[in-house]
């Protein structure tokens, strides 16, 4: 056991000796820059995704909402008659157009 404690630097008292403490504080410090060249990289792999992400988006060009403009809309209804509408939508300077007859107003 003598020869064990002697090995490993380990004095009566329970203490450790310098060179062991450093060995176990340079292991942690190798750690932590491990761990923080990972966050780091993990980081930049991010960044670069929404680059990515935002140049899609941006060659995408076009929304729906970018895609049709309204042009008209026009509701008729009443206790008399029978309800109808009409729309005009207008896709790439075209204009589309629907008109539709129901059987009561939307509730």
């Amino acid at each position: 056991m003598d020869e064990n404690r002697e090995k490993f630097g380990i004095e009566e008292s329970g203490e450790t000796t310098p060179w062991l403490t450093s060995r176990w504080l340079l292991i942690f410090a190798v750690v932590a820059l491990a761990a923080a060249g990972i966050a780091l990289g993990y980081g930049f792999h991010q960044q670069s995704l929404v680059g990515q992400l935002s140049s899609h988006e941006e060659q995408m060009g076009t929304t729906i909402a970018d895609a049709y403009a309204l042009d008209s809309l026009e509701v008729a209804g009443g206790t008399v008659g029978t309800p109808r509408a009409s729309v005009v939508l207008v896709k790439d300077g075209e204009k589309v157009e629907s008109t539709s007859e129901g059987d009561g107003m939307i509730d």
